[in-house]
């Protein structure tokens, strides 16, 4: 009889040991998984937005800056254009 108990007893450390040997395992798994993470979500996806926002932004004020420029252009053409007719108009004014 004391060779089932200490069988039973010897046959239960045995599992706790299987299970337990799991743990160094598990905890190299879920360190991986962490890091595969935060390379990849963090680092990568979260700085690759920020980029996209920022180049969206210069985009826009690019955009912004074409459309003033291309305004004062056209307004200095105008501008010279009321100065050639006026000047050609004193001209023939004169002759």
């Amino acid at each position: 009889m004391r060779r089932g108990w200490k069988m039973a007893l010897s046959g239960g450390l045995r599992c706790c040991r299987r299970v337990l040997s799991w743990v160094p395992v598990l905890v190299i798994v879920l360190v991986v998984l962490w890091s595969y993470y935060a390379y990849v979500f963090e680092l990568c996806l979260v700085s690759l937005l920020i980029v996209i926002i920022i180049i969206i932004i210069i985009i826009i004020i690019i955009i912004i800056i074409i459309i003033i420029f291309s305004f004062i252009e056209l307004k200095c053409v105008d501008l010279q254009l009321l100065l050639i007719d006026s000047i050609s108009a004193l001209c023939s004014w004169i002759i």
